[in-house]
């Protein structure tokens, strides 16, 4: 796809436009409209001429009930693209919240189609960087000098996140656990980072990036659980990346993982996966029907709901929550790999499944996405 002297742009190439719209209209319908404003700013100060990324931003901004910035827009596209009577809609839209008038209908037109028919409503929202920010620790564990070594790119790519983001970012070198498998740490490594005041802790796996800069860890922490997590196509958690909550809940159901030992299935992974599934670690018996009722599949909003619903005990729903794959813990295979995270803007690629000798080319290859859509949709250069 070429543009002006040959350069690639969304403009000049109807197959990449189309992509970006599809994955603009999955932002919207997620909710995830901070990440969209991200995008949608990068892509319009690249392609000014574009009005499609002009209409997502004005779209993304009046969704978030920020106003003065989506007139201001709509003030520039009707000056832009003054035969185009969508601006004058975006700008009325704008002028009637700002009065504290209720939104009047969508914008019709090329607008409309940028973000899908959902894209008349709105829901509060404070302006980015405004709200109240949760304290959040990014904690992750690099145990043994060689794997430190030939993992330190992912380990440079979580620092430089979370420096980004104004995250701490705490790193454990050790096998603090005392058992063969050093997942087990993470357990400890948590509560410990509890201990000295940490509000949130979000555990981030040692074999896993940070791929796009857009999205921080604040909407899961919006969503007021103990715990969030994601599955994936075998079972409801995955323990390479959750969001922890300090409370005596977590602190109950961390300590009473590491309790369910020893345990031949996936280790600490398996161990909280018989704990969400209503185990007792003083009822062995109760260790293997739980684990197994855990294993499904929770990829999508329609899974998630499921298990919250129909698998989950309720006295554990109460306290979690499930988020599909892709928002949490998005792998290399299957579906195109990496590769396909990056197309669809997703925040973190898990290379969970891949061997150790293919992880360190996998990280080093993934380590400096940062998320701009151009990169995966045109081929660009981040």
């Amino acid at each position: 796809c070429g543009g002006s002297g040959g350069a690639r742009s969304f403009a000049s190439c109807p197959a990449a436009s189309a992509q970006l719209r599809r994955r603009w209209a999955l932002l919207q319908a997620e909710q995830r409209l901070e990440q969209l404003v991200w995008e949608a700013r990068r892509v319009h100060s690249q392609e000014p001429d574009w009005p499609v990324a002009q209409y997502a931003l004005c779209l993304a901004l009046l969704r978030l009930r920020r106003p003065a910035e989506a007139a201001a827009l709509a003030r520039r596209g009707r000056a832009r693209w003054p035969h185009d009577g969508t601006w004058e809609g975006l700008r009325a839209r704008a002028a009637a919240l700002q009065g504290g008038e209720p939104p009047c209908g969508g914008p019709g037109g090329e607008a409309e189609g940028v973000l899908g028919s959902g894209a008349g409503e709105t829901r509060p929202s404070a302006p980015l960087g405004a709200a109240p920010r949760a304290h959040i620790v990014v904690a992750s564990a690099f145990c043994g000098e060689e794997f430190r070594e030939k993992m330190r790119p992912a380990r440079e790519n979580h620092a430089r996140w979370c420096a980004l983001h104004g995250y701490t970012y705490a790193c454990l070198e050790q096998n603090v656990a005392g058992r063969e498998d050093p997942t087990w740490s993470k357990i400890l490594h948590v509560l410990e980072i509890f201990e000295r005041g940490a509000e949130y802790v979000f555990w981030m796996d040692a074999d896993s990036l940070f791929i796009h800069d857009g999205v921080d860890l604040q909407w899961a922490c919006d969503l007021d659980r103990d715990l969030v997590f994601a599955g994936d196509l075998n079972v409801v958690f995955n323990a390479g990346h959750f969001l922890a909550r300090r409370s005596a809940w977590v602190s109950a159901f961390l300590r009473g993982a590491f309790r369910i030992y020893p345990w031949p299935r996936w280790e600490d992974n398996g161990a909280m996966m018989i704990m969400l599934g209503g185990g007792s670690p003083d009822d062995e018996s109760t260790w293997l029907p739980c684990f197994e009722r855990m294993r499904v599949a929770t990829r999508t909003e329609e899974e998630c709901g499921r298990a919250m619903r129909e698998l989950l005990p309720p006295a554990m729903a109460e306290h979690v929550w499930v988020v599909p794959q892709h928002r949490m813990n998005a792998y290399e295979w299957p579906g195109g790999g990496g590769v396909a995270a990056l197309v669809r803007g997703d925040p973190i690629l898990h290379f969970a499944g891949c061997s150790a000798q293919e992880k360190p080319a996998l990280v080093a290859k993934f380590a400096r996405c940062t998320g701009h859509p151009a990169a995966p949709l045109l081929g660009s250069r981040e």
